[in-house]
């Protein structure tokens, strides 16, 4: 959608940043979604001599093995939607505190899957009326990305589990269409 732009961005004064890699090379922000359009990836030493370009400052090691290129600090771009008024666009749906357990499930199409918990609402004609019990959704972020209908201006950071010094910030998005329960 062009209301998102997301970014690796060390530098930005949120998360956990970290200025270098374990190579030593200075990290510098990598936009992967620029107003919806597909961007850059982050490199290492070794994919940034392949691709004969220098490197991003992204090598991370991950479970004792060779160098590999991750992003590690994760910033979506702020919108101007205050939060209630992302609540206040739904006719019917799920407000979602936060999601747990994700895993990928298809890296090419960039599913994943996981549970939503920690407070899960029923939202009807723009109110929020009334819990509801978690459930499994399993979708592709970048399908997901690409029904954000409104980005909220508050930004909230989460440690990233499988990256060291990792973490994600970003501010709440109002996305049409997200399923709950098993694709079809």
């Amino acid at each position: 959608a062009p209301c998102v732009t997301v970014a690796d961005d060390a530098l930005a004064g949120v998360g956990l940043p970290f200025p270098f890699d374990i190579e030593g090379t200075p990290k510098r922000r990598v936009e992967f979604l620029t107003a919806g359009r597909v961007g850059e990836a982050v490199t290492d030493l070794a994919t940034a001599a392949g691709l004969g370009a220098p490197s991003t400052g992204h090598a991370h090691i991950a479970r004792e093995e060779s160098p590999l290129a991750i992003p590690a600090n994760l910033v979506m771009t702020p919108g101007t939607t205050p939060d209630e008024e992302l609540v206040a666009g739904v006719e019917r749906g799920v407000y979602v505190q936060r999601f747990w357990y994700t895993r990928v499930v298809d890296p090419g199409r960039t599913t994943i899957t996981g549970v939503s918990r920690d407070g899960c609402f029923l939202i009807e004609n723009g109110r929020i009326t009334r819990p509801v019990a978690g459930k499994r959704f399993t979708e592709s972020v970048f399908g997901l990305l690409s029904r954000v209908d409104a980005v909220g201006g508050t930004l909230a950071t989460q440690p990233l589990m499988n990256v060291w010094n990792g973490a994600a910030t970003a501010p709440a998005l109002r996305v049409r269409g997200f399923r709950f329960g098993p694709r079809p």
